[in-house]
């Protein structure tokens, strides 16, 4: 995985679909305009999170290849924020998922 040039060349977000935040990051939908598939974005504060941090979980996350793990296709940086481009998994969160299960 090679940090890509420009996101606002390859990507478009998806305005129909609502945010998830976390403590540190955005998470949104987007649309690659060259395939019109979907994908996740997720939007992490540099100013918030240590560089090295990052760095790390984008070097761990794209080195994981499994049927049950979120791929990893690529990064940008836009200062303040790493762009990290994940595979799309429609279906909401999965901690909400879990408690209507338990219920």
């Amino acid at each position: 995985m090679v940090e890509g040039k420009n996101f606002e060349d390859k990507y478009i977000f998806d305005d129909e679909e609502e945010e998830a935040f976390g403590s540190t990051s955005i998470v949104r939908k987007v649309i690659n305009k060259f395939n019109g598939e979907f994908y996740a974005v997720k939007m992490i504060d540099a100013s918030v999170v240590k560089k090295d941090d990052i760095e790390k979980e984008i070097s761990l996350l794209s080195s994981m290849t499994h049927e049950n793990i979120v791929q990893v296709y690529e990064y940008f940086i836009i200062e303040p924020y790493y762009l990290i481009i994940f595979e799309w998994m429609g279906g909401g969160e999965v901690s909400i998922t879990i408690l209507f299960l338990v219920i």
